[in-house]
């Protein structure tokens, strides 16, 4: 065997792990439905550089606070934040902060067999 057949190999594995990663991530994504935040995942495979990488990410813009979290949001003085659907009140001051969902770490985690270190924030 050699080195491009290896090559060639590899990246097949890596684009498959992927896809797994991506039909987890998928499957997982917090929400009910089909909404854009599922409907947001991409996947992406390099395999041009020394080092064959895969990514699984998602686009929708507000993906990083339901992923991360988010502190607690105040309105500016003199102002509301609102209108909120029921049965909360109409306009309110603040409100708490809500806490991560890691849906695609944790679909890293299940979607394929190798170690995952978590990076401390």
């Amino acid at each position: 065997m050699n080195d491009a057949e290896l090559r060639r190999i590899v990246a097949d594995h890596v684009r498959q792990l992927t896809a797994d990663v991506l039909a987890e991530a998928e499957r997982t994504t917090p929400g009910s439905g089909r909404g854009e935040l599922q409907r947001s995942h991409h996947m992406d495979v390099d395999d041009s550089g020394p080092v064959i990488v895969g990514r699984v990410w998602n686009s929708a813009p507000y993906a990083i606070y339901v992923h991360e979290g988010r502190g607690p949001i105040r309105a500016k003085p003199g102002k509301a934040l609102g209108p909120l659907p029921p049965p909360y009140p109409r306009f309110v001051r603040r409100v708490r902060g809500a806490a991560g969902q890691p849906w695609l770490v944790e679909a890293l985690e299940r979607a394929q067999p190798y170690p995952v270190r978590r990076r401390s924030s």
